[in-house]
């Protein structure tokens, strides 16, 4: 993620998601400090305040930073819509995978 550190996650896409979210565990491990916090809201309704850190992350060969949340112990890591047009990436929802898109200059 950032550094010379790296960790294979699996993670789930969800292009609900503003930014990815990784286990606070994991990013700790990694030597990541948080360096902000912001307002989520959950999809039960709830704000909730996180940290949030920019990490390196690699994907399908391709390297970028982005903003990571630091999430509760031990969850599933996600990957948010922030970190996917950063890889310029999108989801592929009928065949299950993620596709390479361009990116727009318009």
């Amino acid at each position: 993620m950032q550094g010379d550190q790296w960790e294979i996650l699996d993670a789930i896409v969800d292009t609900g998601a503003t930014y990815s979210w990784v286990s606070r565990d994991v990013l700790e491990r990694l030597g990541v400090q948080p360096t902000d916090s912001s307002p989520f809201i959950l999809a039960d309704g709830r704000e909730v305040m996180y940290p949030l850190a920019w990490v390196k992350m690699r994907l399908d060969g391709r390297e970028t930073f982005s903003i990571c949340v630091f999430g509760e112990q031990g969850s599933t890591p996600l990957l948010g819509a922030f970190t996917l047009e950063a890889l310029r990436l999108a989801a592929d929802p009928y065949n299950e995978r993620l596709v390479p898109v361009p990116g727009y200059l318009l």
